[in-house]
């Protein structure tokens, strides 16, 4: 009986120091790509538009030929280490910049609304995620499991860009990803299978400038007296700044998005 329990305890020990050299080994092969990703990661500013190729006729969805129209404009920012910012316009009005998406390799995600000085914020402690674009720039920006194959090159914007492509159900989606710029889509096409069958261009992201300079600091940051509000009111204080108007069909799908969202927010904060 003690010769088995002796056994037990040894096992015991054996698991656990494998477990936890699985554990450490897992978080130094993490830390040493992190470095290897890092120190090829540049700087930059981006200005990319969005273009539609859809629009409502008859009170249905047609395609509507190239160039297609502007419906959003973005300024992003990407820093050496991963951080990106995204400043987009308004869809009502692509020349009005409204929204600025942080995502923070310090594990400060948020969205914020300037104009209504509002914050909606949350952290993320996972390391791997938090720095998945710099890992990515690594793996040549194929994320595995994703049903992805790769098109060779291209040059955008004097960028080496890696054409990623992905196959989704009626739909797909090509990506001119850079690696030098944490796998940052400079281009990107997205296509849906038509009742006829063949698959049509429905939008575009196209880069229209490129500058590769270090952005200023404040854009990844928060002035300190912002408010701190759930997604529901950040999403309503922007949607006022819009001058967005819904019908009552419409209002009730938003309205239970917003209550997702902030059920998300709350049990996010509530284990912090």
């Amino acid at each position: 009986m003690r010769t088995t329990f002796k056994v037990l305890i040894f096992s015991g020990l054996v698991m656990f120091l494998a477990v936890a050299a699985y554990v450490i080994s897992r978080r130094i092969t993490t830390d040493v790509l992190l470095v290897r990703a890092q120190s090829r990661l540049v700087p930059f500013r981006a200005e990319r538009w969005v273009y539609s190729y859809e629009r409502v006729e008859g009170g249905k969805i047609v395609l509507q030929p190239s160039p297609g129209v502007v419906v959003l404009k973005e300024v992003v920012y990407g820093d050496s280490h991963g951080s990106l910012t995204t400043v987009s316009s308004s869809l009502r009005n692509p020349d009005r910049f409204v929204g600025r998406l942080i995502e923070n390799t310090s594990g400060y995600y948020a969205s914020v609304v300037d104009e209504a000085r509002v914050v909606s914020s949350h952290r993320v402690d996972d390391a791997a995620l938090l720095n998945r674009r710099a890992l990515a720039a690594v793996s040549g920006c194929v994320i595995p499991n994703r049903n992805q194959i790769t098109l060779g090159g291209e040059s955008i914007q004097g960028i080496d860009t890696v054409i990623v492509q992905q196959k989704l159900p009626n739909a797909r989606i090509t990506e001119w990803l850079a690696p030098s710029l944490g796998c940052f889509a400079l281009a990107r096409k997205s296509e849906k299978q038509q009742p006829e069958g063949n698959l049509a261009t429905v939008s575009e992201y196209r880069t229209i400038s490129l500058s590769l300079e270090v952005p200023d600091p404040a854009v990844f940051q928060v002035p300190s007296d912002y408010k701190e509000v759930p997604p529901s009111e950040l999403d309503a204080r922007l949607k006022a700044i819009e001058g967005a108007t819904f019908s009552p069909e419409q209002q009730r799908r938003l309205d239970r998005q917003r209550e997702h969202l902030d059920q998300l927010y709350f049990g996010q904060k509530r284990f912090r």
